[in-house]
């Protein structure tokens, strides 16, 4: 038995201890005091993968123990994403959240998807996060591109809505549609038998109030958040292309990063991308329903059809070759399922 003394002042240590490894946690990780820019193009308080974007900053600052604060520059305030790309390389934003696919201007490497990829979320994730393909796909972007799509985040699969509307191919014939100026999206909409008409995100609204455009495909959360259910009313559910969504930085800014400030920043990008695809899978059904309370038909399509007409939709083959190694995996995973 020791001495009262002896046991006071080992339960001083022990709290000492303890107080200091608190303390010290996030130093003692060599992550310094840092304040970022991130910016994207989605509204403030708009749509909700964009609250998903604050979910990622919050948890950077709690897991560095507020030594990594991240400033969000919404509504595109630091310029439109095409903008925001070529200003990551001065570091205005550090990050920003845009998909991946919009970086086909610098190498259509990026083009990594084709119609029907996935069928769901769980594949998505299982690709990216759990298996060495998804890294060496976002290896060989940053390679290509010299942005790092840190992890992926998820918005789900995308629909549509119009101003009249179809259930196969053979309904589609003319109808003038906006996409992205994205290849695997034209030639997508193409395929399904619709005229794609390439348009600026911040247009939409008016282009289908004038006619420009009869309808636009995005996920299901965007036709009501941007008020598209007042100049089109109605919704198919295509469920056509998940596009890859992820949190981008600058190559050569990430590669100057500790470890431990890569895994506090990649860790968050994945728990905030969880943490929404949970949400959506829950709340997507709710957007249906207040889609119809706005005077919207809601309908399902004969999916196979739509499979069948774009299963020759292929994109350029440095990004190909990866999607195909893709389909293989997912194939694989299926059948682990099952």
């Amino acid at each position: 038995m020791g001495t009262l003394f002896e046991k006071k002042r080992l339960i001083f240590v022990l709290v000492s201890l303890v107080v200091f490894m608190g303390v010290m946690s996030a130093s003692a990780q060599n992550i310094p005091k840092m304040e970022l820019k991130l910016g994207h193009v989605l509204a403030a308080g708009g749509a909700d993968d964009a609250q998903a974007v604050q979910v990622f900053i919050n948890l950077v600052k709690e897991k560095s123990k507020g030594q990594i604060i991240i400033a969000n520059y919404p509504g595109s305030q630091l310029g439109d994403w095409r903008e925001q790309f070529e200003a990551l390389a001065l570091g205005t934003p550090h990050m920003m959240y845009e998909d991946i696919m919009s970086m086909a201007y610098l190498d259509p490497i990026v083009n990594l998807t084709n119609p029907f990829l996935f069928d769901n979320a769980d594949e998505y994730f299982y690709i990216f996060e759990k298996t060495p393909l998804g890294q060496q796909i976002l290896d060989a972007v940053a390679q290509k591109t010299k942005r790092r799509a840190i992890s992926v985040m998820y918005r789900g699969h995308r629909n549509m809505i119009a101003v009249r509307p179809f259930r196969n191919p053979g309904e589609t014939k003319g109808l003038k549609l906006r996409v992205p100026n994205i290849n695997v999206y034209i030639d997508t909409m193409k395929a399904m038998g619709l005229n794609p008409t390439p348009m600026p995100f911040s247009e939409v609204f008016t282009g289908l109030q004038t006619k420009v455009v009869e309808g636009v495909e995005n996920p299901t959360a965007t036709f009501f958040d941007e008020a598209w259910y007042d100049v089109a009313k109605h919704v198919m559910k295509t469920g056509h292309l998940m596009e890859l969504e992820a949190i981008i930085c600058y190559e050569p800014w990430w590669q100057q990063q500790s470890p431990a400030v890569k895994t506090i920043i990649t860790e968050s990008v994945q728990e905030a991308a969880h943490k929404y695809a949970d949400w959506y899978a829950k709340n997507e059904q709710s957007y249906f329903d207040k889609l119809k309370g706005k005077g919207c038909q809601i309908y399902d399509v004969d999916k196979e059809a739509f499979r069948e007409a774009t299963k020759n939709v292929r994109v350029a083959e440095s990004a190909q070759v990866w999607v195909d190694k893709m389909k293989v995996v997912v194939k694989e995973y299926r059948a682990k399922k099952k």
